[in-house]
């Protein structure tokens, strides 16, 4: 499916844009996805943050997906350093 060596996990992640907060779930198996999709949509349907991200991702390993969607894994200070170099936001200096 994938032309990976080992069957693929799931990972469901859910990340407070707000906050930087993720918790991940890992699904293994031959149903990994959908199960992981189910619990996807279960957590949708329950949250009351409107800042709750919810994310399934298929890959060999949570390296990969720290690879390919490393932003949820990022502190919001590293987010914020990494928009300050991009130039996407301009560093505004102490707030002391």
């Amino acid at each position: 499916m994938f032309g990976m060596a080992s069957p693929p996990r799931s990972f469901l992640l859910l990340y407070n844009r707000r906050s930087g907060a993720l918790a991940v779930q890992e699904f293994s198996g031959p149903d990994s996805r959908a199960r992981a999709l189910r619990e996807r949509f279960r957590e949708e349907r329950a949250r009351t943050d409107k800042d709750l991200e919810v994310v399934v991702v298929t890959a060999e390993t949570l390296d990969e997906v720290k690879n390919t969607h490393g932003r949820y894994f990022m502190t919001t200070e590293d987010l914020t350093q990494r928009a300050i170099k991009s130039g996407f936001i301009r560093g505004q200096g102490s707030l002391a």
